[in-house]
């Protein structure tokens, strides 16, 4: 082997090297936009993973008053989500979202 292809060799993996730190780089970044599934008042929306609640609300023109809710299918409960929370870390995917307004001392707002 000469001093060339010694560079070459070199050179060679370090752009593998690279190309595979990019891949990984892409990867991760895909998955921080990865598209969930879920129900919003009986229509299916995709939400992208990170999306907190108060972006959901202000990416399908909800009240920033009012509260969104889920049932907890396993303890079969309905849970409220705060603002701040991310939507895809409190429910999965194909959940069922509802919207409750938020009115006076009321706290769903009248019926």
């Amino acid at each position: 082997m000469t001093g060339n292809d010694t560079t070459n060799s070199r050179s060679i993996a370090e752009e593998q090297h690279a190309e595979t730190a990019e891949a990984t780089q892409s990867s991760r970044t895909n998955d921080d936009h990865e598209l969930v599934t879920l129900g919003l008042g009986g229509e299916e929306i995709l939400v992208t993973r990170g999306t907190t609640v108060e972006e959901l609300k202000r990416n399908h023109d909800l009240s920033a008053d009012a509260v969104v809710t889920a049932r907890d299918e396993e303890h079969g409960e309905i849970v409220a989500l705060n603002d701040e929370e991310v939507v895809t870390e409190r429910v999965p995917a194909g959940t069922e979202l509802q919207v409750q307004p938020l009115s006076g001392s009321e706290v769903f707002g009248s019926v």
